[in-house]
């Protein structure tokens, strides 16, 4: 039964985790606080299904749902840019777009592929050792992409655009290529969990979001408290050389640690005998724990709060 609990945890926590990652991306790094991964989730998961069902082999389904995710970020960062919406409301109308995109995709409210090869069935490694895998090939990515010089100027673009005195049109397609990153990780989680369950939900996308910032939190909470327990203080000479690159690399771990504990969390209390119905508040309090724990102290591991959470 421990052995169970574990591996469910760890499954979970590594696939949802790519959506932790998308969060930590688009808004510590571009400070977008972006909620278009509540449908490009499911428009990975709707594109691989689809893509699966068409003779297309595992690998080659999760490459289309990543490209579907990444697509739904760039409409997100031109409907900001080009019409001049507010952060919050340009993710919440590609979700809305979405919501009627992935319902054509799927033509009703969910397709099976159970029976089709998946990226788990085709392999000879347990999930568990398949999921963290992806998480670790995805953190790597991530580092890479945003610790180049590509990467830096996305950074600096989010912190301040000004001081870049970029383009109208740089700025649009910086924007928009980051949120498509983000959101091609988005993609990416939900072609895997679609792939994982052998089906493709229209609503199973609903609250992952959400999700992803209370475990982008918890991390965030968990790295700052063990760096204070640990006590490690860290020289001005280091810090100005490589400063940079530990924010990415602290952002990164804090989402997959946090989205890790969260669903070690939820699974445990499934496992206890709570309801499903409950979970929602067990999240909730996890995430009002992190934010209140988080808002009051720094990291040099992390990127400053952002001025939303303030």
């Amino acid at each position: 039964m421990l052995q169970a609990f574990l591996s469910s945890s760890a499954e979970l926590g590594a696939l949802y985790g790519l959506v932790a990652l998308s969060v930590a991306i688009s808004f510590r790094f571009l400070k977008f606080p972006d909620l278009t991964p509540d449908g490009s989730f499911v428009l990975g998961a709707a594109l691989s299904a689809k893509a699966t069902l068409a003779g297309f082999s595992p690998l080659s389904a999760l490459i289309v749902g990543s490209l579907g995710g990444v697509t739904a970020g760039i409409a997100t960062g031109c409907i900001h840019r080009l019409f001049g919406v507010n952060k919050f409301f340009a993710g919440i109308l590609t979700t809305m777009f979405l919501y009627t995109v992935n319902l054509r995709l799927l033509e009703r409210a969910n397709i099976s592929t159970f029976g089709r090869d998946s990226f788990f069935s085709i392999q000879s490694f347990p999930d568990t050792v398949l999921a963290i895998g992806v998480t670790i090939f995805a953190a790597v990515v991530a580092v890479g992409l945003f610790c180049t010089s590509p990467g830096l100027f996305l950074r600096g673009l989010g912190v301040n655009p000004q001081a870049l005195k970029v383009s109208k049109f740089t700025h649009l397609v910086a924007l928009s290529c980051g949120l498509g990153i983000a959101n091609g990780f988005a993609g990416l989680a939900g072609a895997l969990v679609g792939q994982y369950q052998s089906f493709a939900d229209l609503n199973m996308g609903f609250g992952v979001t959400i999700n992803g910032f209370a475990a982008l939190f918890l991390g965030e909470a968990m790295l700052v408290a063990g760096m204070q327990v640990v006590g490690v203080e860290w020289s001005k000479v280091v810090v100005s050389r490589i400063g940079g690159s530990l924010v990415v690399v602290g952002q990164v771990i804090a989402a997959f640690v946090g989205c890790y504990l969260l669903h070690l969390v939820v699974v445990g209390a499934l496992y206890a005998g709570l309801a499903p119905s409950d979970l929602r508040a067990v999240t909730a309090t996890l995430f009002l724990i992190a934010i209140s724990f988080r808002g009051r102290r720094e990291s040099l591991l992390l990127a400053p709060a952002s001025r939303f959470e303030k």
